[in-house]
């Protein structure tokens, strides 16, 4: 009686380790704050090997009787590699914002986002209609620089940090507030990245970035931000740049960065970050940069990074 033969298409998956060191104190500048690349090596999984078809013995008879053979042989065929879905870790818990006041400290009043004070209600007349949205950006910029300005015990933002300076003199106006840019109406770009003009930002990303549905470019590099990526900023569906890196951030790279289809750029490196990297940032189709070194990332590089064709190695 003959075997079939069992064709068997594989692909070599090569284990790639991401190691990385730890930055883990606010003085680490390392290689990860220059321009990103990518330094992972993509890799597929291989497809299981399907079983050779079992021939049945020949039935029983008082007449001996040849067994026939299998016409046919099967062959495994590969399948596409995909992406698992997204919303695999919880929301981050909402950043608590402190109220208006903080001791002595004055803060952002929100209700200048509406009456003129931050948001120019002639020259953006949306805030006075039906569409409020540069307002809505404005309260959410309020939120985040009351959250970083409040914490006077851990000195999140230095007292001459310019932060601290939105919404006063000169930069009252929300177009004019140090690192923020205002494009038809929306809040379009974050660029808070530390230099030697700029000190560094402490504390944890609020999760009220995630609220700025129009941000195309979200840049916090160099500074010294702890905690969780959080996982909103997977609802950012707008943004083409995510640059965290060289900051003190752990845990894991949420799995809702996938979400974000038109993401060309993501820098995390340079962070305590653990754990290993998301299959779903195989659904980044238009990525061309990724940079995930110097962190404490563990296991293979998902095969599902071999997909993006955009992706510069």
């Amino acid at each position: 009686m003959r075997s079939p033969a069992a064709a068997v298409l594989a692909l070599v998956l090569t284990a790639a380790v991401v190691t990385a060191c730890s930055s883990g104190s606010e003085s680490t500048q390392d290689p990860a704050s220059s321009s990103s690349t990518t330094t992972a090596t993509t890799t597929a999984a291989p497809v299981s090997t399907a079983a050779p078809d079992t021939e049945e013995p020949p039935a029983a008879s008082a007449a001996p009787t040849t067994a026939a053979p299998a016409s046919t042989t099967t062959t495994a065929v590969p399948a596409t590699t995909a992406a698992p879905a997204t919303e695999e870790l919880p929301d981050t818990p909402a950043t608590a914002i402190p109220a208006s006041t903080s001791g002595n400290i004055p803060l952002l009043a929100a209700e200048g986002c509406t009456d003129g004070t931050f948001v120019d209600t002639e020259a953006n007349p949306v805030v006075s209609g039906a569409n409020n949205d540069l307002a809505d950006d404005c309260r959410t910029l309020v939120q985040i620089q009351n959250y970083w300005a409040a914490d006077t015990a851990n000195d999140n933002l230095s007292a001459d940090h310019p932060l601290r300076t939105w919404g006063t003199g000169e930069t009252r106006q929300i177009d004019a507030w140090e690192g923020i840019s205002v494009a038809s109406g929306r809040v379009i770009r974050i660029a808070l990245t530390s230099a030697p003009s700029l000190p560094r930002i402490k504390g944890a990303i609020p999760t009220q970035l995630g609220n700025l549905s129009a941000l195309t470019s979200l840049e916090l590099a160099d500074n010294s931000l702890t905690g969780n990526i959080p996982t909103q900023l997977g609802s950012l569906g707008n943004l083409t740049d995510l640059n965290l890196q060289v900051n003190q951030l752990s845990g894991s790279i949420p799995t809702q960065l996938g979400n974000l289809a038109n993401l060309t750029n993501l820098s995390l490196g340079g962070n305590q970050l653990s754990g290993s990297i998301p299959a779903q940032l195989g659904n980044l189709a238009n990525l061309s940069s990724l940079n995930i070194q110097f962190s404490q990332l563990t296991g293979s590089i998902p095969a599902q990074l071999g997909n993006l064709a955009s992706l510069n190695l």
